[in-house]
C-alpha cells in the first residue's frame, strides 16, 4: 500500500468537512463585498430605505450561489424572539382540540413555528416551565388545572 494513501483520505476528509460547513453571514458579505449588516437586512428584508436596489440584488445573489439560510437560533439570540409559539393540551387526539391547534397554525401563519406539547390523559400537570425554558415566544394552554395557571408567572404570553 502507498504510504501517501493516509495523507491523502486525510487531506479529502478535511476537504469535505470545509465545504460542508454551514454558510456563515460572512461569507455572503465576503462574496458580495458588503458589510455582514448589509447581509442581515437582505436575508431579513428589511432593505427598504436602508441597501440600494443594486446591493440588494447582489447579496440576494451571493445567498443564493452560497446557499446562505438564516440561524434560527442565532437569530433568537439577536432579537429575543424564537417565533415559535406552544400550545400545550392534554388529549390531541380529541377532534375539538386537534381542530384549536390547526386553527392556530393557520393563524400563526408561515413566519411563526407551533409547538405541540401534549401530556398523556392520565398527566397532572405539564411541564409548562420547560417549555417556557425552551424559549417560546407564546403559550396557548389548554389544560384544566388551577394550579398551572397559579404557578405561571407571565414571563411570556399566556391564553387559558
Amino acid at each position: 500500500m502507498n504510504a501517501d494513501v493516509p495523507r491523502r483520505v486525510a487531506a479529502a476528509g478535511k476537504a469535505a468537512a470545509k465545504s460542508a460547513r454551514r454558510v456563515k453571514a460572512v461569507d455572503v458579505a465576503e462574496r458580495a463585498g458588503v458589510s455582514v449588516a448589509t447581509v442581515s437586512l437582505v436575508a431579513n428584508g428589511t432593505t427598504a430605505g436602508r441597501v440600494s436596489e443594486e446591493t440588494r440584488a447582489r447579496v440576494q445573489e451571493a445567498i443564493d450561489d452560497l446557499g446562505y439560510v438564516v440561524h434560527s437560533a442565532a437569530r433568537s439570540l439577536a432579537t429575543g424572539r424564537r417565533h415559535c409559539v406552544a400550545f400545550v393540551a392534554h388529549d390531541m387526539t380529541n377532534p375539538f382540540i386537534a381542530a384549536i391547534a390547526s386553527g392556530v397554525a393557520d393563524a400563526i401563519g408561515d413566519d411563526m413555528q407551533l409547538l405541540l406539547a401534549v401530556r398523556g390523559k392520565t398527566a397532572k400537570i405539564p411541564g409548562v416551565r420547560d417549555i417556557l425554558d425552551f424559549g417560546v415566544d407564546g403559550l396557548l394552554v389548554n389544560f384544566p388545572s388551577v394550579d398551572l395557571q397559579n404557578g405561571l408567572a407571565a414571563q411570556r404570553p399566556i391564553v387559558y
